[in-house]
């Protein structure tokens, strides 16, 4: 009868140790969506200034306009052309994180380059 009360006294703090990795776990997912991730750039303002970067319409601009963007290749590219084509315009900037091949960290690279006007 011992052991069976070993064994539960064991559990029940594993039991516990995950509940709490799981909190920490939930709490971070949190604040990582509450951070608004908006205000976030890959370049300092400086940079961005001295880059003299022409802006891309990325509801109007084609192939070759497409392929200037940093990391932009013409797999990349396509799969903006057809999301537009599928989708219709993009309504925000944001909504080219729904391109396929396109990534958080992509679109932050992005964000001081394209416009939707």
């Amino acid at each position: 009868m011992e052991r069976f009360f070993n064994f539960f006294k064991s559990t029940k703090i594993l039991i516990i140790a995950c509940l709490m990795l799981l909190l920490v776990m939930i709490l971070f997912s949190v604040y990582d969506v509450a951070v608004d991730k908006t205000d976030r750039y890959a370049y300092d303002k400086e940079e961005i200034e001295s880059m003299e970067v022409e802006l891309v319409n990325i509801n109007k601009a084609d192939l070759d306009a497409l392929c200037t963007l940093p990391d932009v290749g013409i797999v990349t590219a396509n799969e903006i052309i057809n999301y537009r084509n599928e989708n219709g315009e993009f309504k925000s900037i944001e909504d080219i994180q729904y391109v396929k091949g396109i990534s958080y960290n992509e679109y932050i690279k992005l964000l001081p380059m394209i416009t939707i006007e």
